[in-house]
């Protein structure tokens, strides 16, 4: 089990893997293709697994520019709990963060600034 699915499940989801998946999925859409490789290249094996494909084949995904906008894409694509899913989204955020330090400001770099906000601010506890 991984420390963002547990991140996750202390934050509510009913299923881990499956909130974090979501999250990736739709933080990952908002980083350039370039960033977004080097990003994964420094996540544990178990962790870049549930990333999975950012993409959807002919489909460009929405420009995300706000918190609630990201939560609201995270929440419908996810299936996670609507009520949790702002928390979810920071506890796997506050942890995918800690784990690529090296790239974590060439990510704020690229974020329009409130989700850069959200990327940069621990979640407490």
């Amino acid at each position: 089990v991984c420390s963002s699915d547990l991140a996750a499940r202390a934050a509510g989801a009913m299923n881990g893997r499956r909130a974090v998946h979501a999250v990736l999925c739709g933080f990952m859409e908002r980083i350039p293709e370039g960033e977004r490789a080097h990003m994964l290249g420094q996540l544990p094996a178990d962790v870049r697994e549930l990333a999975g494909p950012a993409r959807r084949m002919g489909v460009k995904p929405p420009r995300l520019r706000t918190v609630p906008q990201l939560v609201a894409a995270i929440a419908a694509e996810g299936g996670i709990e609507t009520d949790r899913a702002e928390e979810i989204t920071r506890a796997v955020l506050g942890v995918l963060h800690d784990a690529v330090k090296g790239e974590a400001d060439d990510v704020a770099a690229v974020l329009p600034h409130d989700l850069r906000e959200l990327w940069e601010v621990r979640v407490a506890g």
